[in-house]
């Protein structure tokens, strides 16, 4: 639980902590990976346990489910989306 608590807390930072972009051909600023709904950060917390403790496909599926839960409980899950 503290580990997701943790994961909550570092999704809020790099929320407030994203700067704008360099401008695109049109004046606007180009997407970039996590630009539309920041669920990036997720697949990085996953990627590490799976490297960490090689987990299987189903484990790191049951994690990103946990944590895209979790958010979702707290109300959070719509920040990120």
């Amino acid at each position: 639980m503290c580990f997701v608590v943790f994961v909550v807390n570092f999704f809020q930072t790099s929320l407030a902590m994203k700067s704008s972009t360099k401008r695109g051909m049109m004046g606007l600023p180009p997407f970039q990976q996590g630009g539309l709904d920041s669920l990036c950060g997720l697949y990085s917390i996953v990627n590490a346990e799976r490297f960490i403790n090689r987990s299987t496909d189903e484990a790191s599926q049951v994690l990103f489910d946990d944590l895209i839960r979790f958010l979702s409980r707290r109300g959070l899950l719509s920040k990120f989306l």
